[in-house]
């Protein structure tokens, strides 16, 4: 590629899954990501890809960026406003604590509130109990 930019790419009527993909224009981020995890169940025509120019200097050879791999995932997370999908698990079980994008994502932030919420939500009926 010659000037790779960054797209996120997604299902446009359901959000439940995007990546990062990079390509020359919106068309042909589009057709890689029929080669994703995220998008390879969908038609072509649901796909939609915004540009992310935030992201463009993560290129590295590859047309999709890793979540499993640190400085992509930190990068999604504080660029791009990724998030892990925490459904009914708490910090621990998704390994929030350890994760190298904590500062910067928004579930962190929502778990750990809901934990300090929690936590002072059972010492205030310990109280009234004893």
């Amino acid at each position: 590629m010659a000037n790779p930019k960054a797209y996120i790419v997604d299902d446009r009527r359901n959000w439940d899954s995007a990546t990062v993909v990079f390509a020359e224009s919106a068309g042909q981020a589009r057709s890689l990501a029929l080669h994703t995890d995220a998008c390879e169940e969908l038609d072509f025509t649901d796909i939609s890809a915004k540009r992310v120019p935030k992201l463009d200097i993560a290129y590295r050879g590859v047309f999709e960026m890793d979540w499993y791999n640190d400085d992509d995932r930190l990068a999604m997370v504080r660029d791009a406003n990724f998030y892990c999908d925490v459904g009914d698990l708490g910090r621990k079980e998704l390994g929030c604590d350890s994760c190298v994008a904590k500062k910067y994502c928004a579930s962190y932030e929502e778990l750990a509130h809901e934990e300090k919420y929690d936590k002072w939500n059972r010492r205030s009926n310990d109280a009234e109990i004893h």
